[in-house]
């Protein structure tokens, strides 16, 4: 979705971290947040600037939330996908990019987790010895 300029949400973190998928959907339908003793920090990282001093409530935790998600599913691996994508576009073109759907374009980029060792056979024309 990153390559596609696409926007992420809560279903992307399922994929890239399901424990704490699972966490973040627990805190939404939790009603007294105030009682866990949150900030607004992952590690030692602000959220937003005072995030030490900033307290969850639930007043302020789908904001919270919207801060962890966008930090997990980028701001973790910011840097990395700016190079990432820098180069991309200087072969491919952002434009060409977008005749795909997100599930094409990670089609194209992984392929399939099978591998089909008879269709190998069929599709292969093997020359050359060993």
């Amino acid at each position: 979705k990153h390559m596609l300029r696409l926007p992420v949400g809560l279903d992307d973190l399922r994929n890239v971290d399901p424990e704490l998928h699972r966490h973040v959907r627990w805190l939404d339908r939790y009603q007294d947040v105030g009682s866990l003793d949150l900030d607004f920090t992952i590690g030692p990282h602000e959220l937003v600037e005072g995030g030490a001093s900033l307290v969850v409530t639930n007043e302020n935790k789908h904001e919270y939330l919207s801060l962890v998600l966008r930090w997990h599913i980028l701001g973790s691996i910011e840097a990395q996908l700016w190079h990432l994508l820098r180069g991309l576009y200087t072969v491919v073109p952002p434009d060409v990019l977008r005749a795909f759907d997100h599930a094409e374009l990670e089609f194209l980029f992984t392929g399939t987790q099978t591998i089909d060792v008879d269709d190998w056979k069929r599709h292969t024309e093997y020359v050359g010895g060993f």
